[in-house]
């Protein structure tokens, strides 16, 4: 088997992060040809490639995003909920006031930080109807992220521009029926209970939020196999409280971990790692380090069908190397609570996109050149 660069068959040699159990490979090779993973398999091949003290582990799928106000951070410290992106909040009255050409550039500039901190696809509620799907692709432009859109105030014949539609519950309460849509997402339980029973009725594929939810709701949401995507930090700065993620996954439903609103949060998941996990065992609800890392990659790519989220054989090679050898990695007694705890920007070293180089630390964003770390 060729172990060149040159034709599109590779062969890294790495502690590795593999399979959906996130098993610990301390010393492993990683096969690519072309887009996809070949073979992944325990000790080093020779002739490969030495990413020496680095681990490759599954590139981070961001499962909710308002990238829009991106122009706006920090607009809304202190305010409610409501107050900040309620019906009549201080987030669409800044939309009115942006220029298109502002809310592109700092759109933009958040999906190139995402690519930086190991974020290869992220899905988007994507408010502005036609224009603000335009406005997404634009800045998404010669960028490697993948985007699941889901758009609202869409006419039906726009609806081939998006993944589906992304809806607040206020936007369904006049309806009988759910929206023709390929996927439905909603809204729900952000501020109060009841809401997701409301939500339910419209059989979405998603609920976003399920922060306030009753027993019964958990037990719908789990019969009805309705996947939750949850988004502490942004919660806890709206006073909206702590999403019941240790009693949803108990009940079998499967959660990922979205960054929410760019205004209110940095679109960063190991910053929603850290503070989940963190806040989980100061409620006694402690989540372990494999199941939240579950919800940023093998559970995000399942609900959103991406093929990638997992190192394994016939999975997209989308991938992160982090270099162990920084301070804050060097000394782990646990390699997932690290992970899940400790990592910063600083250590990501590359990010590989279907087998090839997407970023790296020495050469910025949208390098294909492969930089080997010793």
């Amino acid at each position: 088997m060729a172990k060149s660069m040159g034709d599109g068959e590779w062969v890294l040699n790495a502690q590795i992060l593999a399979y959906e159990s996130l098993e610990y490979l301390p010393e492993a090779h990683l096969v690519i040809r072309g887009k996809t993973i070949e073979e992944v398999r325990e000790g080093f091949e020779g002739g490969g490639i030495d990413y020496k003290n680095c681990l490759i582990i599954p590139a981070l799928f961001n499962a909710h995003t308002h990238l829009g106000d991106s122009f706006a951070q920090e607009a809304a410290l202190g305010l409610s909920l409501e107050e900040a992106v309620g019906k009549d909040g201080l987030k669409w009255e800044l939309y009115q006031q942006v220029e298109s050409r502002v809310q592109v550039r700092a759109m933009k500039e958040s999906l190139r930080y995402m690519l930086t901190t190991g974020i290869t696809g992220f899905a988007d509620f994507r408010e502005g109807g036609k224009e603000g799907v335009k406005r997404l692709l634009l800045a998404l432009k010669n960028l490697p992220l993948r985007a699941y859109i889901l758009g609202r105030e869409l006419a039906l014949h726009d609806m081939d521009m998006v993944h589906g539609l992304g809806l607040n519950l206020e936007h369904l309460i006049d309806k009988e029926s759910p929206p023709s849509a390929k996927f439905l997402a909603i809204h729900a339980g952000e501020a109060k209970e009841g809401e997701v029973k409301l939500a339910l009725k419209f059989r979405p594929n998603l609920i976003v939020h399920a922060t306030h939810v009753t027993e019964e709701e958990i037990e719908e949401i789990a019969s009805t196999k309705t996947p939750v995507v949850v988004c502490p930090r942004a919660n806890a700065l709206l006073r909206s409280g702590f999403p019941p993620v240790r009693k949803l996954l108990d009940a079998g439903v499967k959660v990922a971990l979205g960054t929410d609103n760019v205004m209110l949060s940095q679109p960063n998941l190991w910053r929603e790692l850290e503070f989940t996990s963190k806040v989980s065992h100061l409620l006694h609800q402690p989540l372990t380090p494999k199941e939240l890392l579950t919800m940023v990659t093998t559970t995000p790519s399942q609900i959103f069908s991406t093929n990638g989220g997992v190192i394994a054989e016939g999975k997209f090679a989308d991938f992160i190397v982090l270099n162990l050898n920084a301070p804050n990695l060097h000394y782990t007694k646990n390699i997932h609570a690290t992970l899940v705890h400790r990592v910063e920007r600083a250590n990501i070293m590359e990010v590989w996109v279907e087998g090839e180089v997407k970023y790296s630390k020495k050469e910025g964003v949208n390098q294909h050149e492969t930089i080997c770390y010793t």
